[in-house]
């Protein structure tokens, strides 16, 4: 009879113990978390002529279909939010003055990263960005996509591998 109580009380911890990791795994929206760390951000894009102050970045597997192509198993993109000083902001503006496009606001969509805070999200939304080609900040797979100045400090930058 022992015995049976023991297998028992393992079979409801059992239970129990998975019923726990199925609810903690399907409670609530991942919220990404992005990598503050600028010298892993440079093996991934071009930062030697305009190394931040500071940034914050993600790099991940596309999941969705984006424009006309749904994305391959080695498509990735890349997402980061870049301080500079206001020198370097301008240096930037006038190496790009030549790349650069003005968008409609409905287009900027593409820089509404989920781990922005609300303000910035929302400043994006309104705002009239000039949207430039991100052809410095190229490197390796990461050949296409484009950035916006958000102010004389701060930089919004998307690249994306299709």
């Amino acid at each position: 009879m022992h015995r049976k109580a023991v297998l028992n009380k393992l079979k409801i911890c059992a239970v129990l113990s998975l019923t726990l990791v199925a609810l903690v795994s399907c409670s609530g929206e991942k919220k990404t978390i992005p990598s503050t760390d600028s010298t892993e951000l440079a093996k991934y894009i071009n930062l030697e002529k305009y190394m931040p102050l500071n940034c914050e970045w993600t790099y991940s597997k596309m999941g969705v279909k984006y424009e006309n192509r749904t994305p391959g198993p080695n498509d990735y993109k890349l997402n980061a939010l870049l301080h500079y000083p206001l020198e370097t902001i301008e240096t930037i503006k006038k190496d790009y003055s030549f790349l650069s496009v003005n968008l409609e606001s409905n287009q900027f969509s593409n820089f509404k990263f989920d781990w922005l805070n609300d303000s910035l999200k929302v400043k994006i939304g309104n705002g009239d960005f000039i949207n430039y080609n991100a052809a410095f900040f190229k490197k390796g797979s990461l050949r296409n996509g484009t950035f916006i100045i958000l102010n004389d400090s701060t930089l919004l930058l998307n690249l994306y591998t299709i």
